[in-house]
């Protein structure tokens, strides 16, 4: 009975994904969405209306180019016609039914530089002949190929000049197979050059019957015991310089041809071999010799062998008598076992012994064996596989934020792995050392050092950077669920009521902005300013936007915030600005204070300005700006609350 497939609904993020990655093909896909199969996406971008990009019509000026440069290969019409593909070029030329001008025959004297540069390469033909491309060449060279074999003659040549001496061996019994090797001619020439040849010599080999009938008759037993011991027939056909007509022929006539069939003829070499050989392939086998050293011992097949042992229960041999089994590590390690012994004591890792003496991983194993070495424990990653399985406390709304920002899912192109991991400079290692404590886990930060790539403008030195990087396929599903998907960046939205919920908003924010924002007190000559910005989609800063306004609403203050394109990106990237004071600190105030964070950088720049603004401006009495504006009592009461912060600074 085949079972019920259940349905699993599309999802928002998923049609997200297929609208952004329309011209990727379905491989690339799959890496996107695990949980999909080629058919289902098919059906998915059917059903919402998505097609592969359309080609365009071929206008006229693109016809009179491929008429014009109709000779020119295709990389140079690439660079004619660049929104045009080789195939879409190629069916255009056939449609308008142009024909390219067909290569002039070839001349004698081009062949005669053939054969004088026989033995040199294509490439300097090519130089010679300049007006034929190399492969032209190759195949004028492969079409006369045995014209300039054995001296510049053809097969027919050699076999008229070795003519006599040919039909002189045919005539004593010997076959055409072995006549062809001696004269690097195909059998299938000569008994056609035979049939051509009408001499009266030809009548004479008739006798050649007879000398196979002779044979047959003087090695007959000699053919039918080896027959019952397996031998095979075409190795018979060449031992005796019998022809195999005959030899089929004799059987049938002597009721012999059901007999002497290949299956039994397996069978009797099965028998043969085991009745010869088996007492010692089972007394090698229990010494502990393996199936490839009974193949080298013994001319026998490894199928038979195993056959042979699969019959006699020692196929595999039993754990406790591994130490017997006679491999070329095993051997290697009993020739030199007093020597590594003796490296090993002096500190020398298994590691170094084991490629020095070709032995493999197996050393450690020979070691323990021997009581020498004892393996340690093997360590065990552990931590909490369900964290982000539902968003119940402010830690785990931040460290989502945090991964919608620098953190990172992806599966694995070969393995189809599923990691989750956080990698940030070396300065903020601390942050990814809270994460780990916070999951609960065992696992080591590691350091990890970039080379930028090329032409790459903002770092074009090496950093570091600090990662956390481990396989969970339960939480990769939860934050998947979450709106964390592979390759995130472009596609990016903001979650809902359900993913976090209303009383986690400030700790996403904050996570969120720790990650991807930025809060900077500048002095630009004698006027400081704070600024905070952050970067993302556009549909992922409009919810942003949204969660702020909330926020600020809440205060006697119309806010202004602003998103505008970055420049230096050409996809779907956006940063959203705070344009004034009074919600900048509003903002800080509200976010930076909602969880305790281990990174204090951004906070830092907070308080700084915070600390500025009550020395120039509060106990000063001075005005915002040169038009005298007054001072936000907002701005004052929250610089005045966070006083004990930026005192200690």
């Amino acid at each position: 009975m085949k079972e019920n497939r259940t349905h699993i609904p599309w999802e928002n993020w998923e049609d997200k994904v297929l609208v952004n990655n329309l011209d990727k093909p379905y491989k690339e896909l799959l890496e996107y969405l695990p949980n999909r199969t080629i058919s289902q996406i098919k059906g998915r971008r059917k059903r919402l209306g998505l097609s592969k990009r359309i080609v365009k019509k071929w206008e006229d000026w693109e016809d009179k180019v491929l008429v014009r440069n109709l000779d020119k290969p295709y990389k140079e019409l690439l660079e004619l016609l660049p929104n045009r593909t080789k195939t879409q070029i190629r069916g255009r030329k056939d449609r308008l039914k142009l024909t390219t001008k067909r290569m002039k025959r070839w001349e004698n004297w081009e062949d005669d530089i053939i054969h004088k540069n026989w033995k040199k390469g294509d490439i300097h033909l090519h130089s010679l002949l300049p007006h034929r491309t190399i492969l032209s060449i190759r195949h004028r060279r492969k079409s006369f190929h045995h014209k300039f074999r054995k001296g510049g003659k053809s097969h027919k040549d050699i076999y008229l000049r070795n003519r006599e001496v040919i039909i002189s061996r045919i005539k004593k019994g010997e076959l055409v197979i072995n006549i062809s090797k001696d004269y690097n001619i195909p059998p299938f020439s000569i008994s056609y050059y035979l049939k051509l040849d009408t001499s009266k010599s030809i009548s004479q080999l008739q006798n050649r019957e007879e000398l196979f009938e002779e044979r047959l008759k003087k090695y007959w037993k000699r053919i039918l015991s080896e027959l019952d011991n397996g031998v095979s027939k075409s190795s018979i056909y060449r031992k005796y310089s019998i022809s195999r007509g005959e030899l089929e022929k004799l059987l049938q006539d002597k009721g012999f041809q059901k007999k002497y069939t290949k299956s039994k003829i397996q069978q009797n070499r099965y028998n043969f071999v085991k009745n010869e050989y088996e007492t010692r392939i089972i007394e090698d086998r229990n010494e502990g010799f393996s199936v490839r050293h009974l193949e080298r011992k013994y001319p026998i097949g490894r199928s038979v062998i195993k056959k042979i042992l699969m019959e006699n229960n020692l196929s595999s041999l039993p754990t406790d008598n591994m130490e017997m089994y006679r491999t070329n590590s095993v051997l290697r390690y009993e020739e030199s076992k007093e020597g590594i012994i003796e490296e090993y004591k002096k500190g020398i890792s298994i590691n170094i012994l084991s490629r020095k003496h070709q032995i493999g991983g197996s050393l450690g194993y020979y070691l323990q064996k021997d009581g020498i070495h004892e393996p340690e424990e093997r360590f065990i990653h552990k931590f909490n596989d369900d964290f982000f399985s539902k968003i119940d406390n402010p830690t785990k709304s931040y460290w989502l934020g945090w991964m919608y920002s620098d953190g990172f899912v992806q599966l694995h192109s070969i393995t189809k792995g599923k990691y989750i991991g956080l990698d940030l400079d070396e300065k903020d290692r601390l942050v990814v050392e809270q994460f780990r404590d916070d999951l609960q886990s065992n696992m080591t930060v590691r350091e990890v050092i970039h080379k930028p790539p090329k032409n790459y403008k903002w770092k074009k030195k090496e950093y570091r950077s600090s990662r956390l990087i481990f396989v969970s396929e339960n939480m990769f599903n939860d934050l998947g669920e979450l709106g964390v998907v592979p390759q995130k960046s472009l596609i990016l939205t903001y979650p809902n009521k359900n993913q976090v919920s209303p009383d986690f908003t400030k700790q996403f924010l904050l996570g969120y902005t720790e990650g991807d924002g930025s809060i900077i007190c500048s002095k630009s000559g004698e006027r400081v300013r704070l600024t905070y910005n952050v970067v993302g989609t556009k549909e992922f800063l409009v919810g942003f936007r949204n969660e702020i306004t909330k926020i600020l609403n809440k205060y006697p203050y119309e806010p202004n915030i602003s998103i505008v394109k970055e420049k230096r990106s050409k996809g779907n990237t956006y940063t959203l600005h705070l344009t004034d004071l009074t919600s900048i600190m509003i903002i800080c105030d509200e976010v930076l204070h909602s969880h305790n964070s281990s990174m204090t950088r951004k906070r830092e720049e907070f308080y700084r300005y915070c600390k500025y603004f009550y020395e120039t401006k509060i106990e000063n009495n001075t005005p915002m700006s040169f038009r005298n504006i007054s001072i936000p009592e907002l701005v004052v009461e929250i610089v005045l609350k966070n006083k004990p912060h930026w005192e200690r600074m």
